[in-house]
């Protein structure tokens, strides 16, 4: 760990601000590397194999095939054979323990659904909703939709639905679907009975529910090429699209110019960071609109294009473009920049902690405040996705999930061995437990934090 008090510029720039390239921080902690390709890129690996083929609709059967059974299974501390199964790193050692660390999060139930299959989950205190399907578009296979009880993984109801379904959004009795086709569904959690369907003309990745508004995002073409029968998808341009959230009809629409959008949603305005890809001339970076209207509030253009999630937090906006800056969400005002340009950040506990994958440390932190860094750390070189909730910060990676001190970027817990599911994207976090889906194992597991 090291403390850094380098000058922070706090004017808004518009030159291109470069990526530090900082030596390497000595590793702290018993984590070995196991990947080096960040988790997002494996929506480009399992869609570059695509081609085109039969393009007959797929008719949905809510009951799946005797080989798709749903297998819930309980952590045994020792499998068959007496041996413990292999982990991911090897354990640490007696008396070397970070500072602070807590323990071990403890294996409280495993979902099996169709090995092979992408997973990627949302949760809430009523339960796990899932989205399943083929990692790769020439797999012949069916997509599919899933509800979970959280206590027990037990699965209540499992649908199949002829497109390729992302991560879904949630309200007490609906699960809002998106798929790459553009489609929206909005199902009954109760039995999974649809509710309405519509298109956005997009490709919708992660939608947010909102004063009774549906808000959807844009994936890019270059990462999102076809459905699960290999019919183009309805590329758009980036465009955010609020859907009526009983009705499914379209309330308002932003013209993105960018060829992808990323969304949040806070205090009754939507903030979008969008990008091109590299292509010149097409306006891209930050834009705020009133939520219920559409209209823009106000906008920042000059920091170049953005490739993930705006974070907001205690009145503050926070983006990664040429750097990573932050803003008065309500004003747009400048608060500072940060030559850093991670793979992404999140904000919990007055820091903005970020993945440095562009070269140098593998973790920074900046004070939310000033922007002013406060430490380093590299005790992990692999690939991550970030997650935060009620204090937890939390970073998932191939094989394992653990949290990290806000304060300093040391690990303040882990699993115990290696985690059957493979973590392939963002956990979600409900209290002290952690629900994650995988990446080719066809499999949620849930944890829960000592």
């Amino acid at each position: 760990m090291t403390e850094r008090t380098a000058d922070i510029d706090t004017r808004l720039p518009n030159h291109d601000h470069r990526p530090q390239t900082t030596g390497r921080f000595p590793t702290t902690w018993w984590i070995a590397g196991v990947g080096v390709t960040a988790i997002v890129a494996a929506f480009v690996i399992f869609i570059a194999g695509v081609s085109r083929g039969d393009s007959n609709p797929v008719t949905p059967d809510p009951t799946p095939g005797p080989a798709e059974t749903a297998v819930v299974s309980t952590p045994s501390p020792t499998p068959p054979g007496g041996s413990p199964a292999t982990p991911v790193a090897a354990a640490t050692p007696a008396g070397e323990f970070p500072a602070g660390w807590l323990g071990y999060a403890s294996e409280r139930w495993t979902y099996t659904g169709t090995e092979g299959d992408y997973v990627l989950v949302a949760a809430d205190s009523e339960g796990v909703v899932t989205s399943m399907a083929p990692w790769s578009t020439q797999e012949v296979g069916i997509a599919s939709v899933a509800a979970l009880d959280m206590d027990t993984g037990a699965e209540l109801w499992r649908i199949e639905i002829p497109c390729y379904p992302l991560i879904p959004a949630l309200t007490v009795d609906t699960a809002f679907v998106p798929c790459l086709d553009g489609t929206v569904l909005a199902l009954a959690r109760s039995d999974g009975a649809e509710i309405w369907r519509t298109n956005t003309g997009t490709a919708p990745y992660s939608p947010i529910v909102s004063e009774g508004l549906v808000i959807t995002d844009s994936g890019s073409p270059d990462e999102v090429h076809f459905t699960l029968r290999h019919e183009p998808v309805h590329w758009g341009a980036g465009d955010v699209v609020a859907l009526d959230q009983a009705t499914g009809e379209e309330r308002w629409r932003f013209d993105v110019a960018g060829e992808h959008s990323f969304i949040n949603v806070q205090d009754g305005r939507v903030f979008i960071g969008t990008g091109a890809r590299g292509q010149e001339g097409i306006e891209t970076g930050l834009y705020v609109l009133d939520l219920q209207t559409g209209q823009l509030v106000w906008s920042e253009t000059t920091i170049g294009e953005i490739r993930q999630r705006p974070r907001v937090v205690d009145g503050d906006v926070f983006v990664i473009a040429r750097g990573t800056y932050s803003f008065d969400a309500t004003t747009g005002s400048p608060n500072w920049v940060s030559e850093r340009r991670p793979y992404d950040i999140m904000v919990v506990a007055g820091r903005v902690i970020g993945i440095q994958s562009y070269g140098g440390d593998a973790f920074f932190g900046l004070d939310a405040a000033t922007g002013i860094e406060t430490w380093t750390e590299s005790f992990c070189d692999c690939g991550f996705t970030f997650s935060v909730d009620d204090g937890h910060a939390v970073i998932s990676t191939v094989g394992s999930v653990f949290g990290v001190n806000p304060e300093s970027g040391m690990p303040l817990w882990g699993p115990e061995g290696r985690v059957d599911a493979d973590y392939g994207f963002t956990p979600a976090i409900i209290g002290d437990r952690i629900i994650a889906g995988s990446g080719r194992s066809g499999t949620v597991t849930a944890l829960d934090l000592p």
